[in-house]
């Protein structure tokens, strides 16, 4: 069985530091998204942390692409019964075009629609 992978993973990137990425989201924001588990990897460009609480926890990616634009994935990883390896269920996706001064609206957005239709 082949396990699926985070759509985001296939983007060519740019290095970024994850900590401009984070204030370019906005601290309150995350504080409102409940934002926890950062984890970056600053020369692949990549943030990602979890969002939510209880049954309505997601992975958010965040990545710095080539053209200087955002790219941002929402999902998580499942496991079902019977199956050996988790795998990845993307909730919402936007791949490119996401510009630093709208990237915490765009998460925030795609976080409310992901998990409650709006």
């Amino acid at each position: 069985m082949s396990m699926s992978m985070p759509v985001l993973n296939d983007l060519d990137r740019a290095p970024a530091d994850h900590q401009v990425t984070l204030s370019q989201i906005g601290r309150r924001r995350l504080l409102l998204l409940g934002a926890h588990k950062f984890r970056h990897d600053d020369p692949k460009g990549e943030l990602r942390f979890t969002i939510g609480e209880g049954s309505r926890t997601a992975l958010v990616i965040v990545v710095l692409r080539a053209d200087d634009t955002y790219g941002v994935e929402i999902g998580r990883m499942r496991r079902r019964r019977g199956e050996g390896l988790p795998s990845w269920k993307t909730l919402k996706v936007k791949e490119s075009g996401i510009y630093c001064d709208t990237l915490g609206e765009v998460l925030e957005g795609m976080w409310n629609e992901a998990y409650y239709g709006s």
